[in-house]
């Protein structure tokens, strides 16, 4: 009966352990599909040249590669998703002064 009780209790937190992942997971994928949308209409607007549009997309090629590096042991930890947001957010500002010169 005991054994029972503790199966039940690892299941329930490794499915709340899995929602919680996933959810960082998707919040992060979110972003960089708005920033890659923001990029590719400056460039279209001409708001960016070519040369701002590429230093931008190699920006997001390190962020991309830091949230692989990050998921690669399979811990994806707070700390991380902090690390990965202040990245986001200076590649943000980056695409603000380009656009706004």
């Amino acid at each position: 009966m005991i054994n029972l009780k503790n199966k039940a209790i690892q299941f329930l937190l490794a499915t709340v352990l899995l929602l919680t992942t996933a959810e960082a997971y998707a919040n992060v994928d979110y972003r960089q599909v708005r920033q890659y949308k923001r990029v590719d209409n400056g460039l279209h607007r001409g708001q960016l040249n070519n040369r701002e549009a590429n230093r931008l997309q190699n920006g997001r090629a390190r962020i991309e590669q830091r949230e692989a590096n990050f998921r690669a042991d399979g811990n994806f930890n707070r700390g991380q998703k902090r690390k990965l947001n202040r990245m986001h957010n200076n590649h943000s500002r980056k695409m603000y002064k380009y656009k706004h010169k």
